[in-house]
């Protein structure tokens, strides 16, 4: 008895190597229809407070309310040009308001560079509260999710102009609102005016979410800004010592890495290093990530607030969904013990859900200090950004088309996959071609996979619609190599394993594993 007691210890002991690595799912704790519902609710509450000017938030911060609840109604896929749709003119009409308060500002070269990147000398912003670096990368996002690039704007001030022309200056405008060379410490970053002097990465975090969403229409901001931002990120960012010695490992502070940073802006300092440049594995991701994963439900009450402070949710969802790839998992500081952060038990859409009121909007219910400065129109407005799991949704269609590579015919029934923002699948027709339509913008990863093929894959920026070509070439046998006169022997077992493991998850790779050897030793008493 005491032999098998061994045994078996010894089993569940490779079941623990097997499986250490292998982060499980949590079970959702809302189901798509509830977090639809609670979307369908928080818009018809913001299409019921609705200005007669098209305007949200009377009183508190009208840009920010009506850039927000215009954007939470396109990334729903309603727009103002969809006379079909029931909310176009509440979307257009909150379009026309912001447009009518765009001003125009003289820019020239500054120290680092010429943020005037089509040469007409002006930049546009937005300043309802005295704070344009912080409100207007809100109208750049809104513009950018109308989805609608050459649309014109009516008479105001800013003229009649497509979209697409207002975008570009508003991106030379955050160009030329960066903190030059002279700020010192707080170089490369953002204040709240043009210019300032002085930078807060609850504020930088904007302009970096605007200047993104500007890449989605293909508008990029000069070199210089990413660059410049690099100086920022480096001073910031507390990388003294290692997790174990400094508690503040990893964080992002609000100033710099001396003073406190929540969860708000070390996911400020996720996206910014993520806007450079940087993938999901870089060590000073990989470090905030360990950082937000440790503070995930810390509650002060005011400031340092994570579920219920609805400013803090809404910078961690979008830092999240844009990292390359997205961040499913918040991991500690060693890769493990992921919070599932949007739908796992207890989590963003879960809370959201229980703290909806009946009539639909939404309070930043754990966090007074934010409570005070938000509108019940801006928090909706965020919660539904929130639950609708993309920071701007733009969409177009990805063809791609498979060939072989000796004759160029095309391939029928090649699998294709493209992964970046979102994942899309399926398989060629006879023609060797598939259209994904409907592809959120950004960076994609499009592999394509057939029988008698080697796989390839190519990387695709989808800024407009996009055609592309991926060629395979034919498996070809390479013959043993001859060691000493003689074939070199393969190993089946491995060769067996190695198919397997890339058949299925190392999941199910680790419990076929252990079903093995449990079976082995049941074998081995037997036979005794």
């Amino acid at each position: 008895m005491k032999v098998r007691i061994r045994e078996l210890i010894a089993v569940f002991m490779l079941a623990g190597i097997l499986l250490m690595n292998v982060r499980m799912p949590l079970a959702n704790a809302a189901s798509q229809t509830s977090i639809n519902t609670a979307i369908t609710k928080g818009l018809a509450y913001l299409n019921s407070t609705q200005q007669s000017d098209g305007s949200w938030g009377p009183g508190s911060s009208p840009i920010a309310s009506t850039a927000t609840a215009v954007l939470a109604f396109e990334n729903q896929g309603h727009y103002g040009w969809n006379a079909s749709d029931p909310y176009s003119s509440t979307v257009q009409k909150g379009l026309n308001w912001l447009f009518s308060n765009g001003l125009n500002i003289t820019i020239s070269n500054q120290t680092a560079g010429n943020p005037d990147t089509n040469g007409n000398g002006i930049g546009v912003y937005w300043s309802s509260d005295g704070y344009p670096v912080y409100e207007t990368p809100m109208v750049l996002s809104a513009i950018v999710g109308s989805n609608a690039p050459t649309n014109v704007t009516s008479a105001g001030p800013l003229g009649v102009r497509m979209y697409h022309d207002i975008a570009q200056d508003v991106v030379d405008y955050l160009a030329y609102a960066q903190n030059d060379p002279s700020s010192g410490t707080y170089r490369g970053g953002w204040g709240y005016s043009e210019n300032s002097g002085s930078s807060d990465n609850s504020n930088t975090a904007w302009p970096v979410l605007g200047l993104m969403a500007a890449e989605l229409w293909g508008i990029n901001a000069p070199p210089f800004v990413k660059n410049e931002l690099n100086y920022w990120v480096a001073t910031c960012q507390d990388l003294t010592g290692n997790s174990t010695s400094n508690s503040q490992y990893g964080s992002f502070g609000y100033y710099d890495h001396v003073v406190y940073g929540g969860v708000a802006d070390t996911s400020s300092g996720i996206l910014q290093l993520t806007y450079i440049g940087a993938p999901s594995t870089n060590a000073s991701i990989i470090a905030a990530e360990g950082y937000i994963n440790k503070m995930w439900l810390v509650n002060d009450g005011v400031w340092n607030v994570n579920i219920g402070n609805l400013y803090a949710m809404y910078a961690a969802m979008k830092a999240f969904r844009e990292a390359t790839p997205p961040i499913q998992f918040v991991a500690n500081y060693n890769g493990t013990n992921g919070v599932e952060w949007y739908n796992g038990t207890g989590q963003y859409a879960d809370s959201l859900i229980a703290n909806q009121n009946s009539d639909g909007h939404w309070i930043n219910w754990m966090s007074w200090a934010e409570s005070s400065y938000f509108s019940n129109d801006l928090s909706t407005a965020l919660a539904v950004l929130i639950l609708e799991f993309i920071p701007v949704r733009v969409t177009y269609s990805l063809t791609v088309t498979v060939e072989d590579a000796t004759n160029n015919n095309p391939i029928a029934g090649a699998a294709v996959q493209a992964v970046g923002p979102e994942t899309y699948s399926g398989n060629t027709g006879s023609n060797g071609q598939i259209t994904f339509n409907s592809v959120q913008a950004g960076s994609y990863q499009v592999n394509a996979s057939a029988s008698g093929y080697l796989s390839s894959g190519i990387t695709v920026s989808v800024t407009s619609n996009t055609a592309v070509t991926i060629k395979l070439s034919p498996t070809t046998l390479t013959p043993l190599k001859p060691v000493g006169g003689e074939v070199e022997p393969v190993n089946t077992l491995m060769v067996l394993f190695v198919a397997v493991e890339d058949t299925l998850s190392k999941y199910w790779v680790a419990l076929i594993a252990v079903g093995v050897v449990a079976a082995l030793i049941i074998f081995k008493r037997r036979r005794r």
